[in-house]
């Protein structure tokens, strides 16, 4: 009965710091984590996890990227004439 162990794992993906167990479950990097353990465990079986998704940033993500780096630049300069005025 050693693959019922394995029997409520359907899929396995890669995902950052830690694994997305059946399309709906987050299981993080964590010795302590029984999925995890149980993951680790399906993939010395001989499995191997689905790679981990390309995510583009899409457009309106690097329209917010880009005001808030424009936005961190202006508050760096303003600090340094603050700097400058203290000194």
């Amino acid at each position: 009965m050693e693959e019922d162990r394995f029997a409520n794992i359907q899929s396995v993906q890669l995902l950052g710091n830690g694994y997305l167990l059946n399309g709906d479950s987050f299981v993080p990097n964590d010795i302590s984590n029984s999925d995890y353990r149980l993951i680790q465990e399906w993939i010395a079986d001989g499995n191997t996890p689905e790679p981990m998704p390309d995510m583009p940033i899409l457009p309106s993500t690097e329209k917010i990227l880009l005001a808030a780096l424009l936005e961190i630049n202006e508050l760096k300069a303003k600090v340094a004439v603050l700097e400058g005025e203290t000194e």
